[in-house]
């Protein structure tokens, strides 16, 4: 039923992206898992709508409820924006030809089975455009004590191979640079097959970076006031890099910012909440870690799900 009537509004309105309302009474049936069988509304939809080359946006009753109305409309002006294949914004970064990939993983446990599908977002070039993603079951995999699976020397290679593969399929050249960024370590046999397969097309230049938040480091703003030093009303600001050494650094990508309205004013998107800096670890490669930082930096404003530009996302939520 769902995907007939998906074909329906593909076939009568000849649309490259389609909106679908989830009302209210809907969100029981949204998911289920059913001896052994797993439904997701939202996955399913995207999944098939991306089958048929067709950009989806679902838009669930509560978020019309809200009273703030205003960054409901931004963020569904973006939103409608962005599927319709526009640019809303690129990044400023003088090198060229560099491919920006992010590994994440989904695990799905069902009946004591783990199954794990890895996916590769993010494919960018120094502009920020060239955007793909790529999804695939993988088998030999290891868990560390956390369940963080981790790839094999074959998966890893063959990771490298998918990385070439979207961005010259984007933009019909091979990248000069590569550089890929997940949330756990990366062990030898991930780095050997990545290096490996990206040597291979020649791509010598590649940074394999960690980033995770350090929930522990929370820091305020300090302020003069009558010749005497104290703590501000306000966290740090955004873009505040601390280099711990030359493998590691945090990073405030959520901060106070100058505020648009009066050139003394500052914002802070976070209300009372004081943010919390990621944490990133260079595994491999010769970038300097404060070129690593503000690369990622400005990559949070490339999340064209959001107008926050806190971090960019790499989940498989797409």
């Amino acid at each position: 039923m769902i995907t007939s009537k998906i074909d329906q509004i593909i076939n009568t309105q000849s649309q490259n992206t389609i909106t679908i309302f989830i009302p209210a009474e809907w969100q029981p049936f949204e998911n289920y898992i059913n001896q052994g069988e797993t439904f997701d509304l939202h996955d399913y939809v995207k999944a098939y709508a991306t089958s048929k080359g067709v950009s989806s946006q679902l838009i669930r009753e509560e978020t019309l409820d809200d009273r703030l109305k205003c960054q409901i409309y931004w963020w569904l002006s973006l939103s409608f924006y962005v599927k319709s294949l526009r640019t809303p914004w690129v990044l400023n970064n003088q090198e060229k030809s560099i491919a920006y990939a992010g590994i994440g993983y989904s695990v799905s446990t069902i009946k004591g089975k783990s199954e794990i599908v890895i996916g590769c977002s993010h494919i960018y070039d120094s502009n920020g455009q060239g955007l793909k993603y790529k999804l695939s079951k993988i088998d030999d995999y290891y868990l560390d004590k956390q369940k963080n699976p981790y790839l094999s020397y074959k998966d890893a290679f063959q990771f490298g191979v998918s990385i070439r593969e979207l961005f010259y399929q984007s933009l019909d050249k091979l990248p000069e640079r590569v550089v890929i960024h997940k949330r756990t370590k990366f062990t030898p046999d991930e780095i050997n097959g990545i290096k490996a397969s990206l040597n291979m097309a020649g791509i010598k230049k590649i940074d394999l970076v960690e980033i995770n938040f350090e929930a522990d480091a929370r820091f305020l703003a300090i302020k003069v006031y009558q010749n005497n030093l104290q703590a501000d009303g306000f966290p740090v600001s955004r873009g505040i890099c601390i280099v711990t050494n030359k493998h590691t650094a945090l990073l405030w990508t959520h901060g106070i910012v100058p505020s648009v309205r009066q050139a003394n004013y500052k914002f802070y998107l976070g209300g009372r909440n004081i943010p919390a800096p990621v944490k990133i670890t260079k595994h491999y490669g010769e970038s300097n870690i404060n070129v690593i930082a503000t690369e990622i930096l400005g990559l949070t404003k490339m999340n064209w799900n959001s107008l926050e530009g806190k971090i960019y996302d790499y989940r498989l939520f797409i």
